[in-house]
């Protein structure tokens, strides 16, 4: 979980990583957020990205109108930003998203530790699942993608887990280790 608080471990990954890491580093995108802990979330961390996958960065803003006009301040090189606040699952949030270099980057920010965010938690409950399945349950993975599933539902459907795929993979996000290993194997 730790390599993910920190965006260095992109530098020498897949070709996209590298990629994405040369354009966060250039964009200085993670230094203008520094002061809201930002963390890179999502499908590119993992290795289960898609070509037109984006940039998701999750923030923890408190202020989210004084967010949005510091924002739209020091981002305006990035032009046109597309803005967005509203609430999810109770909690206020606001999206700030722009092109970069070819990249779609979307900041999402709430009141919330970046690290409780349902986005992070997911990531780091599929970076789990990703090594319990092993390398042939991440090819099945990306064959769902590319056939259209979004990240969850994929993941939702290789386990056959019911429900709503986002909330069933936060119950397993809260599972120790040996009771997500016993999950994944009864739901070979």
């Amino acid at each position: 979980m730790l390599k993910f608080l920190n965006i260095g471990y992109l530098r020498i990954g897949t070709y996209r990583q590298q990629e994405a890491y040369k354009a966060l580093i250039s964009s200085h995108i993670m230094d203008i957020l520094d002061p809201y802990t930002p963390i890179l979330v999502g499908t590119i961390p993992l290795e289960i990205d898609l070509p037109h996958s984006d940039l998701d960065i999750a923030c923890e803003v408190h202020d989210l109108h004084g967010f949005r006009h510091e924002m739209e301040a020091r981002l305006r090189p990035f032009s046109p930003l597309h803005l967005a606040i509203g609430v999810i699952n109770g909690q206020p949030y606001i999206t700030i998203s722009f092109t970069y270099e070819g990249w779609d980057i979307e900041i999402f920010g709430q009141p919330v530790p970046t690290t409780t965010q349902n986005s992070f938690r997911h990531m780091i409950v599929e970076w789990r699942l990703l090594e319990l399945i092993g390398e042939n349950g991440k090819q099945d993975i990306l064959n769902m993608k590319r056939a259209g599933f979004k990240t969850e539902p994929a993941f939702a459907e290789y386990l056959k887990l019911a429900g709503n795929p986002y909330e069933s993979l936060l119950m397993l996000a809260d599972l120790g280790d040996a009771a997500l290993q016993r999950f994944v194997e009864a739901a070979r």
